[in-house]
């Protein structure tokens, strides 16, 4: 379902709005351009059947554009209402490459998720260990109290609260972002796991030997603009 389908405006207009994905897949360039020097060379390296004028073909000729509907602090509330007998949702962000943009909202640390105006006691973040994709699962039974009763009328909410900084996220929770993953190296772990955000081994605590790990100074994560930060929803599940 697209998520604009269950958008409620009864009590105000949502600022979020309908736009492109900061890795939207869009290209300017076209298959009928000049041709990279992958596609003129000599087998095996070059050539038109060589790997790298494979991935140029591929690139120049994949015009997608994913759109979402995007939402920062200062956009307010994206307020949707289900359809009748709908008791769960499930709603997904759109793929961004290989690693997450540190200026899109973490779906763990930076939603402020509601049901009736109440903060949400049946939401969970759903991300797969080794996945980039934030998804949010909302359940408005559980919410509710379980059992049988009806799920009908409920209007979920969701709005984006950025934290102020990611060293004061470090402190507020008692986590790390850095930390040694499996293939040994230093890399963002935890809720922010796949983000654009420069790890390295923390020498004077032990280093990698020791699992100490740490941000690597002047790491663009490090700059983070809370006013720039913003979540993109792209469709929703529902049952």
């Amino acid at each position: 379902i697209d998520v604009g389908d269950w958008v409620d405006n009864s009590t105000a207009t949502t600022r979020w709005g309908n736009r492109p994905t900061p890795k939207d897949g869009s290209k300017t360039a076209t298959c009928a351009e000049q041709p990279p020097r992958a596609c003129q060379g000599a087998p095996p390296r070059g050539g038109p059947e060589s790997q790298g004028c494979f991935s140029w073909k591929r690139s120049c000729s994949y015009h997608d554009m994913k759109r979402a509907f995007v939402g920062g602090r200062d956009d307010g509330d994206l307020v949707l209402r289900p359809p009748p007998g709908t008791c769960t949702l499930f709603l997904s962000e759109p793929g961004y490459e290989w690693s997450k943009p540190v200026d899109m909202a973490n779906w763990h640390a930076e939603l402020d998720v509601r049901i009736d105006g109440e903060p949400c006691r049946g939401c969970t973040v759903k991300q797969a260990p080794g996945a980039y994709l934030q998804n949010l699962l909302v359940d408005v039974r559980k919410h509710r109290g379980g059992g049988g009763g009806s799920c009908d009328g409920a209007r979920v909410s969701i709005a984006v609260k950025p934290v102020e900084t990611l060293s004061a996220w470090e402190a507020d929770t008692d986590k790390k972002l850095c930390g040694v993953a499996r293939n040994g190296r230093c890399e963002v772990t935890g809720d922010w796991r796949r983000y654009q955000i420069d790890c390295q081994p923390d020498e004077a605590n032990g280093g990698v030997k020791a699992k100490a790990c740490h941000v690597k100074p002047g790491t663009k994560g490090l700059q983070r603009d809370p006013a720039k930060v913003a979540a993109y929803v792209t469709g929703v599940l529902a049952w």
